[in-house]
């Protein structure tokens, strides 16, 4: 199952590309959502790894995340695996203009076990649902980063 979004940003791609590769604060936000991160040892770069510990279901399951794109002020890629499910998350910007920037983001599931479709299922009722959810969220990131700076400029 994929899902894509996309926003447009008012500010420069370097500002936009610093704001996208704040992991930290990408892993705090998950953390305050019962997620149990440990990230290997360094700055993020190429082949950075996490492994996360997150309930779901009544159980709590394990997923590992590593860095396998990387090209500064254009393109981050995730890839992911979890029991019987891989995943990514893609996040592409482009300079529209010297002060603008386009993000986007397309983001996938893959079931891997039949166990794991059964999870992935309802996911796939509700598409459009998140769908809704995930443009809702990209434009408040988007948004978020405009208000940070504009605060920081002004």
């Amino acid at each position: 199952m994929d899902l894509s979004a996309t926003q447009e940003i008012a500010l420069p791609i370097a500002i936009v590309w610093q704001e996208v590769t704040h992991f930290e604060q990408f892993e705090e936000g998950l953390r305050r959502r019962e997620v149990t991160l440990e990230r290997s040892e360094g700055d993020v770069s190429m082949g950075t790894s996490w492994t996360a510990h997150f309930p779901l279901a009544g159980r709590t399951l394990k997923a590992k995340a590593h860095v396998v794109r990387l090209e500064a002020q254009h393109a981050v890629r995730l890839e992911g695996q979890g029991t019987g499910i891989d995943g990514y998350a893609d996040v592409q910007l482009d300079a529209t203009s010297e002060a603008s920037t386009r993000i986007t983001l397309q983001t996938g599931l893959q079931a891997k076990a039949i166990g794991a479709q059964v999870i992935l299922q309802p996911l796939r009722l509700a598409r459009g649902k998140l769908q809704g959810q995930l443009d809702a969220q990209l434009e408040r990131i988007a948004r978020g980063m405009e208000q940070r700076h504009d605060t920081a400029s002004g």
